[in-house]
């Protein structure tokens, strides 16, 4: 076995003296880690790390104790350690004796070997000052003796071909993202939830710092709690005083586990961990006490309180994510996943990025180890996925960073069943490479078929959670002035809708411009986006070989075709020109002109062919229904049994862009045949009801009485339907004039009995709290600021059904934004409570009448509030009149 090469060591990213201490400890982990209690914290006192052996092994049998320190002293062969060297390893020895004093070996490791006179001078001290340490001398002799076995692949990752550098991640990192060169724009990128919990799992500090700000925040109470209660009763001081020691231990604890983070010591943040377990918070008494003496310091001690609570589940959290080795991202179409997935893996600063993987590279039939030979490391395809890890783990390790390895669209691949069994065993791979995170991205459709149980998931939902920011940040790139524009939030809170609806304003971003003609479904936004394309190709074309406006649109419609009719996610490349007739000169391809709008991409096979396809999956349905809606026949094709075969989503025999293309179709079908739906010509009980769901997103104009009907009756027939229902009716609730706004949606929940709303709404409310909380949020915020039309109303009816929901902390969220409502609106407002006295859930009407008292007591003595002094009475008075008549 050849030399380790130190050359190569010494010129690694990172200090030399840091490598080489994390290079000794990765050593001895690997090889005597399983036999005993393996120990290391950030700022370890004396040694860098231990090992208290609980088994035999070569290092000696149990009690012996280890103890490593290492040093890179920059020193010729020869040369003497010095006076200061000298005197900093019996300091680093004092102060294993004082910190670990159970350490029976003390172990010296450094690269060269000490000269004689020094070997005499470190195993003297033995006899003359630690009688009870063991003294060793190691040296790169004994780093290249552990390089073999458990070790041998760092001999590669430190010395050898799989080194990897913060370059050579940037250089495959631009490779790899190069298709979504168009489609991630730096300039407008929002950080959505998906992102910072994903940068959370990756363990970066900047992503923890709530324990930095609850450090503070415990410290800060501690201090001015101690200056206020100085003259309790003993009982009570005692009390106070275990409280503050508690909280000062807590604050300490937060600290290290940041500074742990910011060396990327996960082993450490772990060991932290372990030793401070979780411990009941019981000072009900106690702050009852403190209040019964009146003393000022009870509402900080509250506050104290709830900040040990907060710890306990920042804590919870942190561990959690540091154990996770992989994760999915689940995401719709056009959500952001590839963004996502760019945007983890570029360099940022001190993070030197990440690998970047395409599923759709991923043949039937094939594994890990084929898709990551696209990855090159020293301009080699790694051998395989284990290889990749390795070397992506020492990386991170020298880095101090968990480095992520995404796998975008698993969707995409050939056959996505192929993903189930690959992921599984990299999961339990990848428990032994703590700086690697594995994160997938694929369609929510897809999970089930792709993903192993219990995988854990985190779902994108685009711009749902702060749709202004992100609107805001669009329009101001796009230079799009949105004043007094009636925009609808929800629909633009796609990501993928909201760049299409700005190319379509502002193409060119040349001027500022206002906002006419808002399209109302995402088929009449994909029509008017390709009409600009088409007529940007047509004004961009050279005069002597002029491209025609009908010629795009018949150039996209053809490879729509070849991409249905094959089944396929590309078309090979000459295939494509040919199919156009683009035969000509390159400067005057409409395919050239296309991927310079961005709506088509080269693709590369395995076998090294190019090929285009759509930029969008979104797009690719579009144009491919579009081309389907030719066909003269189209309606009895659709109930036979090959249409249905290929419309049935995730099944054997289904299309590629069966979902794709069917959600297209949902769209332009009443616009090319006579405004009749879909649903209405299918004959499969289940595609009917996916085709009935998709209507919510139509155009409303084209959505008809039976439609509506039909879709109530669906709700209440359904759960599953009701709750998939009830996400697609939320991005309609505030539309103006549509037929499944929020009227929609509460004409269905009031006749629904209790038991069956509860099942249904209630349900569907509680498990995507998280998510309606965010929304309640970006409510509040809303309501704040700006002026409130009859779209905030609708919200408003959105909000007071969340109060069926089972959760109290909810209810009580909802409660306040209904207030901050009433404040505004009083007149609406007061209508709305006394329309909720006809649902049969008490928790509505009680909760929507406390929040109109609140805002009545608040605003009734502000002269400024003349709403209220106009609508109290008002409503007073009409309840009294209606209460006489009833009475006669």
């Amino acid at each position: 076995m050849p030399e380790a090469n130190w050359a190569v060591f010494s010129e690694l990213p990172g200090a030399a003296d840091e490598n080489f201490e994390k290079l000794c400890r990765s050593l001895v982990r690997r090889h005597y880690g399983r036999f005993g209690r393996f120990k290391q914290l950030a700022n370890q006192p004396g040694v860098e790390f231990h090992l208290q052996l609980t088994e035999s092994c070569d290092l000696g049998a149990p009690p012996r104790w280890f103890g490593w320190q290492c040093k890179w002293y920059e020193l010729a062969n020869g040369q003497e350690l010095g006076a200061t060297r000298r005197n900093k390893i019996i300091e680093g020895m004092e102060k294993t004796r004082k910190h670990v004093p159970g350490v029976t070996d003390w172990k010296l490791w450094t690269c060269h070997t000490l000269t004689k006179g020094d070997q005499e001078w470190f195993f003297a001290l033995e006899k003359d000052r630690f009688p009870e340490l063991k003294l060793e001398l190691l040296t790169a002799t004994d780093i290249e003796d552990l390089l073999v076995g458990p070790g041998a692949l760092l001999r590669e990752t430190y010395f050898g071909e799989l080194v990897l550098t913060p370059a050579l991640l940037a250089e495959q990192h631009r490779l790899a993202a190069a298709p979504f060169k168009r489609r991630y724009q730096p300039e407008v990128h929002v950080v959505v939830g998906a992102e910072k919990k994903i940068r959370r799992r990756l363990g970066g500090q900047g992503a923890w710092e709530s324990l930095e700000k609850l450090s503070r925040a415990l410290t800060t109470n501690c201090a001015d709690i101690a200056s206020l209660t100085g003259q309790l009763k003993t009982e009570i001081k005692t009390g106070v005083e275990s409280l503050l020691a508690r909280a000062a231990g807590l604050a300490d604890l937060l600290d290290s586990l940041h500074t742990a983070l910011g060396k990327g010591d996960f082993d450490a943040v772990q060991q932290m961990l372990a030793s401070n377990p979780p411990l009941p918070v019981r000072y009900d008494r106690l702050l009852s006490k403190l209040r019964g003496a009146r003393s000022d310091g009870a509402p900080l001690a509250a506050n104290l309180v709830a900040d040990i609570h907060a710890v306990s589940s920042v804590l919870r959290s942190l561990e959690k994510s540091i154990d996770v080795r992989a994760v999915a991202v689940l995401a719709a179409a056009g959500e952001g996943k590839s963004e996502l997935a760019a945007k983890v893996t570029q360099a940022d600063g001190e993070f030197p990025g990440g690998v970047l993987l395409l599923g759709k590279n991923l043949h039937a039939g094939q594994g890990l180890d084929d898709l990551v030979s696209a990855f090159k490391i020293s301009g080699r395809p790694a051998e395989s996925f284990d290889r990749l890890v390795e070397a992506v783990d020492a990386a991170g390790q020298r880095a101090g960073k968990r480095i992520p390895i995404v796998i975008d669209g698993l969707n995409e691949a050939e056959d996505p069943r192929n993903w189930r069994d690959e992921l599984s065993r990299a999961n339990e791979l990848l428990k032994d490479f703590p700086y690697v995170l594995l994160v997938v991205t694929l369609r929510n459709e897809f999970a089930q078929m792709c993903l192993p149980e219990e995988f854990p998931q985190v779902e994108h939902n685009g711009f749902q959670e702060d749709p202004q920011t992100a609107i805001d940040k669009y329009f101001e790139y796009y230079k799009i002035d949105a004043t007094d524009a009636d925009l609808p939030i929800e629909f633009l809170q796609h990501p993928l809708t909201l760049r299409i609806f700005c190319e379509v304003v502002n193409p060119r971003r040349q001027r500022s411009v206002g906002v006419e003609a808002l399209p109302s479904s995402l088929a009449s936004l994909f029509e008017a986006h390709f009409d600009k394309v088409a007529e940007r190709v047509a004004e961009l074309s050279p005069t002597a070989h002029r491209i025609y406006q009908d010629e795009v649109q018949d150039a996209l419609l053809t490879i729509a075709g070849l991409l249905w009719e094959d089944n396929a996610r590309s078309v090979d490349f000459q295939a494509a020109r040919r199919a156009v007739r683009d035969t000509g000169s390159w400067d005057a391809s409409v395919i050239r002109a296309l991927e310079s709008e961005g709506v088509l991409v080269r693709t590369t096979s395995e076998e090294g062919g190019q090929g285009i396809a759509f930029s969008y999956d979104l797009m690719a349905g579009h144009m491919m229904a579009r081309h389907l809606l030719a066909r003269p026949d189209l309606a009895q094709w659709l109930q036979s049994d090959e249409g249905r075969v290929y419309f049935l989503f995730r099944e054997p025999g289904s299309h590629t862009f069966a979902f794709d293309v069917f959600r297209a179709l949902v769209g332009l079908y009443p616009q090319r045949l006579g405004r009749r739906q879909l649903w209405q010509d299918l004959s499969d009980e289940s595609i009917v009801l996916n085709a009935l769901l998709l209507t919510a997103q139509c155009d409303p104009s084209h959505i008809g009485r039976e439609t509506v009907e039909r879709y109530a009756c669906a709700m209440q027939e359904s759960k599953q339907f009701a709750q998939i229902a009830f996400k697609r009716l939320r991005s309609t609730r505030a539309a103006r004039a549509h037929p499944f706004d929020m009227d929609f949606l509460h004409g269905v929940l009031l006749v629904m009995p209790n038991t069956q709303r509860d099942l249904f709404w209630s349900e569907w409310v509680r498990e995507r709290s998280e998510e309606i909380e965010d929304d309640f949020k970006f409510l509040s915020s809303r309501w704040k600021s700006g002026d409130l039309d009859e779209r905030e109303i609708r919200r408003t009816r959105w909000v007071m059904w969340t109060l069926t929901s089972t959760s109290r902390r909810l209810r009580d969220v909802a409660t306040k934004i209904l207030y901050e409502f009433a404040t505004k609106r009083p007149a609406e407002f007061f209508r709305l409570a006394v329309e909720a006295i006809a649902v049969s859930d008490p928790y509505v009407p009680e909760r929507m009448f406390a929040a109109a008292y609140g805002a009545a007591l608040t605003t009734w003595s502000d002269i400024n509030a003349v709403e209220m002094r106009e609508a109290l009475p008002k409503v007073a008075r009409g309840k009294f009149q209606a209460s006489c008549r009833l009475n006669d």
